[in-house]
């Protein structure tokens, strides 16, 4: 077995907990959802905004009395697939995935269509999926870049150097990086952009912040696709024996690890942007119930962001110079 399925193996949760009446349901609508079962994918469960999420999902589904597996393919798109096929003849009731490649999924998409199991979408869209809850990930990128080109605007030089952690091969995290460009050239139009580098985890932002910061030392701002490459920018930055307290590092997720940083004096973690993961999680739950109840959901529900700046700000700043 690989280590990345013997990591998938121990993060399989299986939650099997008596129904409990909630305010929002009457004692028979919750009855009625005890004991059914949801398989959820993630992209990742090492990237803290997928735990958090499933957390989210795990306490909603704990409170109604469902049976939830969450089985994690660790960034392997055709592992994913591969679970996703295995749930759908394991008589599932309700099948939910956060896709690494969307377009591979459309295979379990169709099959769950052919045998009539809800198929629900968080994040990234799968075409056909019976529900998506998303997000614009060029805006959310955008919201992003908008809180660093305000911290270079306010405190750095204007034609300062920077590197945007974004992620290659996938549609949506394009986007995302793309907007943190424009965000930050909005408020500081005279930024030089030196890399342009690809991370998701803490481990891969550390490898890749260590090379670029190599070959750029005069950078100033970091701005990641996600918090966990962020952080490993931070490991970086801190082992490192130069001291910039102007430096600025950015984020996206708003992850407990991030928020006790943001704010705190000698922090050089400014910003990110909160989409309430835990929150997502339960309306992941919520929206699966629905769908097996009513039928498939055309219009995307979307995800609130709320951008989280170094001084307390939860707006943006104003328009670019």
């Amino acid at each position: 077995m690989s280590r990345a399925r013997q990591t998938a193996s121990q993060l399989i949760l299986l939650i099997t907990l008596p129904c409990l009446l909630l305010c929002s349901c009457t004692k028979r609508d919750t009855d009625s959802y005890s004991g059914l079962k949801v398989f959820y994918s993630p992209q990742d469960m090492s990237n803290p905004y997928f735990q958090t999420l499933a957390n989210g999902m795990k306490d909603r589904a704990s409170e109604l009395g469902l049976e939830l597996t969450v089985l994690d393919p660790a960034m392997d798109a055709e592992e994913q697939l591969r679970d996703l096929m295995a749930a759908l003849k394991d008589k599932y009731d309700i099948i939910v995935c956060s896709p690494v490649s969307p377009e591979l999924c459309i295979p379990a998409v169709e099959a769950a269509r052919e045998k009539g199991i809800p198929f629900v979408n968080p994040n990234q869209y799968i075409p056909g999926s019976d529900a998506n809850i998303n997000l614009i990930d060029y805006d959310y990128g955008k919201m992003g870049g908008e809180i660093a080109g305000s911290w270079i605007r306010e405190h750095l030089p204007r034609d300062s150097r920077v590197v945007i952690i974004g992620y290659k091969g996938i549609e949506a995290l394009e986007e995302r990086s793309r907007g943190i460009r424009d965000g930050i050239l909005l408020h500081a139009p005279d930024v030089k952009i030196v890399a342009e580098i690809s991370a998701l985890t803490p481990e891969q932002g550390m490898v890749e912040t260590e090379k670029a910061l190599t070959l750029h030392p005069e950078t100033r701002v970091i701005a990641a696709v996600n918090d966990a490459a962020a952080l490993g920018a931070l490991t970086v930055l801190q082992s490192r024996k130069e001291k910039d307290e102007l430096f600025c590092i950015v984020g996206l997720d708003a992850t407990s690890e991030s928020l006790k940083r943001i704010g705190r004096p000698g922090s050089i973690f400014r910003g990110t942007v909160d989409i309430n993961p835990y929150g997502t999680g339960v309306t992941v739950i919520d929206t699966a119930l629905k769908v097996h109840r009513n039928g498939p959901l055309r219009e995307m529900i979307r995800i609130e962001m709320t951008p989280l700046y170094w001084d307390g700000r939860s707006s943006t700043t104003g328009q670019g110079e």
